[in-house]
């Protein structure tokens, strides 16, 4: 794959959002995660993001000191989350969260559009993340914050609209204020339907996957159909610890096969690609992005929020660098003071 591809869509500007949101959808877990008050941290109600990450770090909306260097946020970039949900929308309003939690965001990337040279970077956030999601009560009453897997902030609500501006403020305070500037979800129900109407994906599978399908034989080109793209990315073995890392890298190694195919498919089935996704997609993202979008390239390093993954007491846990995170922020977010 070349570094840089330039994608036009002709104004099929949700396709684009689909198909990114489809190749990073990871559905995870055989066990349902609960939320729970373990270890609640207080926080004042109303607080914003600015508020949290104006502490030690140093970092505030402009500024940040780095190594005897000073960098000012970029403002010229447009960040896009993008989740993948575990959970139909019809699911997802039916919950009874007195009773269990809604979708969880198995998927989480930030798209990072820089309109100077017209590129977009991929930041991915693994969903076993652990940091303080906010727990709400009747009438979305703030409660308390909790440590959990980021993945569950989406599961306190029983809207997605709602579960989509949660994450957008968690993750935005994760990454110390960054704006995220719009947010796009895909429900795990879609992901077979639209792999199936973009014709399918064809890879090269470097590791032996025979437990997951007899035909994902290590070394074998392979043609999947959606039913199988949607197991190839979906497999997860809870016992072991760090299994959501190398599914990662199926969604990364998905993204890359995916991207050329949508490339090279006509007019014809990137319409009917865009009719097949809309039913599973809820955004906030605005048309003028949308069509920003259509028109930049994608940076060919895929840069993981660092960190790593230890076994939790019934899932993986996944601890943040703050070091690493700190300077992945500058590099990404920040540029030195002129």
């Amino acid at each position: 794959m070349n570094k840089n591809r330039k994608f036009d869509f002709n104004g099929k500007l949700w396709l684009f959002i689909t198909v990114f949101i489809l190749v990073i959808a990871v559905i995870v877990g055989i066990f349902a995660a609960q939320v729970v008050d373990k270890n609640s941290v207080s926080r004042a109600e109303g607080a914003d993001v600015s508020d949290v990450v104006q502490d030690d770090l140093g970092f505030d909306e402009n500024t940040i000191e780095w190594n005897g260097v000073t960098y000012t946020q970029n403002k010229e970039l447009k960040n896009i989350l993008l989740l993948g949900i575990d959970k139909s929308a019809q699911e997802i309003e039916s919950t009874d969260l007195g009773k269990e939690p809604g979708g969880r965001a198995d998927a989480i990337a930030v798209l990072v559009m820089n309109p100077k040279n017209k590129t977009i970077q991929v930041l991915e956030i693994s969903r076993d993340t652990i940091t303080d999601i906010d727990i709400y009560g009747e009438d979305d009453v703030y409660l308390y914050s909790t440590p959990q897997q980021i993945a569950l902030q989406y599961s306190v609500t029983n809207s997605m609209r709602r579960g989509n501006w949660l994450m957008k403020n968690n993750i935005s305070e994760l990454l110390y204020g960054v704006p995220l500037h719009g947010t796009a979800a895909l429900t795990m129900d879609g992901i077979s339907k639209i792999v199936d109407a973009a014709g399918g994906i064809t890879l090269e599978l470097k590791e032996d996957y025979t437990h997951i399908d007899p035909d994902f034989k290590k070394g074998k080109t392979i043609t999947m159909n959606g039913e199988q793209a949607y197991r190839y990315i979906r497999y997860r073995d809870t016992n072991v610890t760090g299994s959501n890392d190398h599914r990662i890298q199926r969604h990364i190694q998905v993204l890359r096969a995916l991207t050329d195919k949508v490339h090279s498919i006509d007019d014809a089935t990137l319409n009917v690609v865009n009719k097949v996704a809309q039913p599973y997609l809820e955004s906030d993202v605005d048309a003028q992005t949308l069509n920003e979008l259509s028109q930049y390239e994608f940076l060919d390093t895929i840069e993981i929020l660092p960190g790593e993954t230890r076994e939790g007491e019934n899932h993986d846990e996944y601890y943040i660098d703050e070091n690493a995170l700190r300077e992945l922020v500058i590099k990404i977010f920040y540029q030195p003071a002129e």
